[in-house]
């Protein structure tokens, strides 16, 4: 793992996708694209590498839904079935996410809702936490597990 990748942001985001995945028997196991600055995220992505990913994971989860453009093209090039051999989990729910077939499910961090917050507090000139709970958005890309 690169350094900026051991925040607690990342950290606690891992871990409490783990322990949820511990509280359903293991299942699915998930592979977490962490690329760093340094490495483009295409540079990772080789036969071999697709081989141990669909081999050994039932789900991939990369912390922006661009991420995995490539992989899921390279996927859907090899004939892989997407969810059903290895479902597709993006973040931010970008435009990326309904282009491809199948279309990526994907958390949306409700982007305008908080800027719209933002900007309310700034013209309030009042200092607050809220907190904006992210949304799950199903696509075809997890729909068996999902179920």
């Amino acid at each position: 793992n690169s350094p900026e990748h051991r925040t607690s942001v990342f950290e606690n985001f891992e871990r409490g996708c783990e322990s949820a995945i511990r509280e359903a028997d293991g299942k699915p196991a998930i592979e977490f694209f962490r690329v760093s600055r340094n490495v483009r995220f295409i540079q990772m992505l080789d036969d071999n590498y697709i081989n141990h990913l669909v081999d050994n994971f039932d789900a991939v989860f990369a912390f922006q839904d661009y991420q995995l453009v490539k992989l899921h093209n390279m996927l859907i090039a090899r004939n892989i079935d997407i969810p059903g051999k290895i479902a597709l989990l993006g973040f931010s729910d970008s435009p990326w996410a309904s282009i491809l077939h199948p279309r990526l499910s994907s958390i949306s961090t409700m982007d305008a809702l908080l800027i719209r917050k933002a900007i309310q507090m700034m013209e309030q000139e009042r200092i607050a936490i809220e907190l904006i709970k992210p949304q799950l958005v199903v696509r075809e890309s997890t729909q068996t597990i999902h179920q």
